[in-house]
């Protein structure tokens, strides 16, 4: 069996082989999703670990939706960890949780400084 193991965001991607009865080695291992790449090519994806990945970006929007504007000094970072998400191909709760988590550091940004008009970049 061949296994080409690579990170992508932190994301498990394994191009697999097919079986003799025509199955993916890895379809039957537990937390795997199979997507066909090519003809010929299937890539497994770890979907345990994109679980985690959109729970995490979640609770950064719910830390900020409970904090309010004391979250603010954290809205940069959290930006640039969750707008580049808003693009994540392989999971479709990751990119809901960044769109939530993006929309929610504008409320935060708006709260700190009382309706100004600021840049965040």
């Amino acid at each position: 069996m061949l296994y080409l193991v690579g990170q992508l965001n932190n994301v498990m991607l394994h191009e697999l082989t097919s079986t003799s009865d025509g199955e993916s080695d890895k379809a039957s291992d537990d937390g795997w999703d199979v997507m066909q790449a090519s003809n010929d090519t299937k890539v497994g994806v770890k979907t345990a670990v994109l679980d985690d990945k959109a729970t995490a970006v979640d609770l950064m929007g719910i830390y900020a939706k409970n904090m309010g504007h004391h979250f603010a000094k954290h809205v940069p970072k959290t930006l640039e960890i969750s707008v580049p998400l808003i693009n994540f191909y392989f999971h479709q709760g990751v990119r809901s949780a960044a769109c939530t988590t993006v929309s929610e550091m504008f409320v935060v940004m708006k709260k700190a400084n009382a309706g100004k008009i600021i840049a965040l970049c």
